[in-house]
């Protein structure tokens, strides 16, 4: 569902197992339980090296599907002829004095835009939400959540209350000025 491939998901659930004290046969973490007394805590050492192993494989799977994004988006900016500086990884300090880190930060003059890239997974809506709804909105400074393929329409209607959403597909072919407009 999330696009976590088998020997992902098998390396993560592995790794954990071992954590959690259990074996992989295939796909399946297995533990066995000497005695029926042993049996719930069985039960919930699978389920907890399960559930790690299945969160670790999505969190590879979303960092790097919002690396690729924001890798091509850079690419576009840094090819553009009005020649704007781009910054990977930019820091910016929130109205609550926390800082956050955005994806890419394209600037030309006194304008910057602050770009996360989002995918459709609720640890990427919520982070990107959290960090856009504490940056101050004034001008010259621009927000935009960048995305691919499918959002839901719940996803970006909340993203549209903190920051622009502006699909990939939208950027290709262009020389990017408009999110300093």
């Amino acid at each position: 569902m999330y696009g976590v491939d088998e020997r992902t998901y098998q390396r993560f659930a592995a790794l954990y197992a071992r954590e959690y004290g259990c074996e992989v046969s295939g796909l399946q973490v297995e533990c066995g339980a000497d005695n029926e007394n042993w049996l719930w805590s069985a039960i919930a050492t699978v389920a907890n090296a399960s559930a790690d192993a299945a969160k670790a494989a999505v969190r590879k799977v979303r960092v790097a599907k919002e690396v690729s994004l924001v890798a091509r988006a850079k690419a576009v900016f840094d090819q553009a002829k009005w020649k704007p500086q781009t910054k990977l990884d930019h820091n910016y300090l929130g109205v609550s004095g926390k800082i956050h880190t955005f994806d890419l930060a394209v600037m030309s003059g006194e304008k910057t835009a602050l770009i996360d890239a989002v995918t459709p997974h609720h640890n990427s809506i919520a982070a990107k939400y959290l960090a856009f709804s504490d940056t101050a909105s004034h001008s010259g400074i621009y927000k935009y959540a960048l995305y691919e393929g499918d959002l839901s329409s719940e996803d970006k209607s909340l993203l549209s209350n903190v920051a622009d959403l502006i699909p990939y597909k939208s950027l290709v072919g262009t020389d990017g000025s408009f999110v300093l407009q």
